[in-house]
């Protein structure tokens, strides 16, 4: 999950990145082409770049990580009752896990959204007369509808209000966006646009794009005619183009700015913004590819372990005199097929492996032998690799590549805070209650610090709550990420209730 998080933060700064510099370098300039070419540069780079990621340690000196300001660690809450019993509340989802399902299902209802509009368009090519015109197919239409252009098809709506020569210019100007696959640039900051649809920008790439095409059609169109009574076609043909927001449209609500485009004299882009766009490209690179903005998961999700049921004679008995050797150390067992190769290759970048034993095992008669080949890796006590690597007091992390735990289990925990922790009588008798959110600090000796109140109720309960957490609450096991043992931020939320638990 942390990759795709790493993947969607990285791409979208880079499409912020790029579009601050388009709005510095590009504001004034009238060179089109240069200018389309440069936002669909930028996309490709913003969705490209964040794939490639280089360790270099560096880098991470100047370069911020957003893994170090998102969310802090939150811990399950616990529910304080007045009777003096208390019993540890469910797990709260994770706040990660909240931000996928409202993703995906944007992702899904935006998707929807956007086969209804191609079926909009694909509707309207059948109740249109059609016949081909330079290597377009026109669809005429005498009903009230926009004139567009999508990929080789141009649509003219409201057809006998136009004369030949009206007609003539419409079909100019939008067979410029059809010869220039315009069409395709727009589909393409669509199905980005779905993909970040939270993101703001990309709203701004695709007006960008819009009005770039329209400029670039206008050019065309206006060569070798009356600019004015082109400019007077325009704000004729002002039609309500809503309904189809994925085609170019001759008239829309750019109509004003393209007028006043084909009045302005042109002129070439300046040498030194093209130099200066071509500097910020390895800038951006190296600032995404040197650094992940939130750290992979290490959690062994991919650990693909078999059982003993799965193992032969063999290879289970290997498996237990390790074990029984090595009673702190955990173990993988895992064949040599192409799904286990790619476990292998995930526990290969662990900085954890201890022995790896390779056990090979033949099923068969004489005429037809199968052999089956396995692979254990030690997976080394933690505690032990904790003592083993070096201690980073300097930085302050909320996500890390394995997380801190309590020493005895956090259920073991839990429990101990329930026996310990009582609703203090004032706030009781006052009908006080709410949640105590407490804020503290796992140091690389394990031991807790810097605990205080992230959000209060009431005195007596953040109190109370400060109590018990520094009692029973300060042993854990550190926190560890790249190759060091870290400080890791945590929030505990403390429910005090009047209502009894059900």
């Amino acid at each position: 999950m942390n990759a795709f998080i790493n993947y969607v933060i990285e791409a979208n700064l880079g499409l912020l990145f790029f579009a601050a510099i388009y709005g510095i370098v590009f504001r004034s300039e009238h060179t089109f082409s240069v200018k389309r070419l440069y936002l669909l540069a930028a996309i490709s780079i913003s969705l490209i770049f964040p794939l490639f990621h280089f360790d270099l340690r560096a880098s991470t000196e100047f370069v911020p990580s957003i893994g170090q300001i998102v969310p802090t660690y939150w811990l399950p809450e616990i529910v304080i009752t007045p009777n003096g019993t208390s019993s540890p509340g469910a797990a709260s989802i994770p706040a990660w896990s909240v931000i996928e399902w409202v993703y995906g299902g944007m992702v899904l209802v935006l998707t929807l959204v956007f086969v209804f509009q191609l079926t909009n368009i694909l509707g309207l090519y059948f109740r249109s007369k059609k016949y081909s015109w330079k290597q377009c197919l026109v669809c005429e239409s005498p009903e009230n509808k926009p004139t567009f252009s999508f990929f080789r098809f141009i649509f003219i709506g409201q057809v006998g209000k136009l004369t030949p020569q009206e007609k003539e210019d419409i079909l100019l100007h939008e067979s410029v966006h059809v010869h220039n696959f315009h069409s395709l640039d727009i589909l393409f900051v669509t199905i980005v646009g779905i993909l970040f649809w939270f993101n703001p920008i990309v709203r701004f790439y695709k007006s960008a794009l819009f009005q770039l095409h329209e400029f670039e059609a206008d050019a065309v169109a206006i060569e070798n005619k009356d600019v004015d009574a082109y400019c007077g076609l325009l704000s004729k043909l002002t039609l309500d183009a809503v309904g189809y927001p994925l085609a170019h449209h001759f008239n829309n609500s750019l109509t004003i700015k393209r007028i006043n485009m084909m009045k302005t004299m042109k002129q070439k882009i300046q040498t030194w913004k093209l130099i200066a766009i071509v500097a910020t490209v390895p800038v951006f690179f190296f600032v995404v590819a040197c650094r992940d903005q939130v750290v992979q998961e290490t959690d062994g999700d991919y650990l693909s372990s078999l059982s003993m049921e799965q193992m032969p004679t063999k290879v289970r008995s290997a498996l237990e005199s390790l074990q029984k050797l090595y009673p702190k150390s955990e173990f993988i067992v895992v064949e040599q097929t192409l799904e286990g190769n790619k476990t292998l290759t995930e526990l290969w970048k662990r900085k954890d492996i201890g022995m790896v034993s390779f056990i090979r095992d033949t099923t068969g008669d004489s005429e037809k032998t199968i052999e089956r080949r396995f692979t254990i890796v030690e997976i080394t006590d933690r505690k032990l690799r904790r003592a083993s690597l070096p201690k980073n007091e300097k930085d302050l992390f909320n996500q890390v590549d394995e997380s801190a735990a309590p020493v005895l289990g956090i259920d073991m925990l839990y429990t101990r805070i329930s026996q310990v922790l009582q609703y203090p009588p004032e706030a009781r008798l006052k009908g006080i209650q709410g949640t105590v959110q407490i804020e503290f600090i796992v140091g690389t000796d394990g031991k807790i610090s810097d605990v205080q109140i992230a959000r209060s109720v009431d005195e007596y309960l953040d109190a109370e709550a400060i109590r018990v957490v520094l009692q029973v609450g300060n042993e854990w096991e550190p926190a560890i990420h790249q190759g060091q043992v870290v400080r890791q931020k945590f929030m505990m939320p403390i429910v005090f209730s009047l209502d009894p638990i059900k």
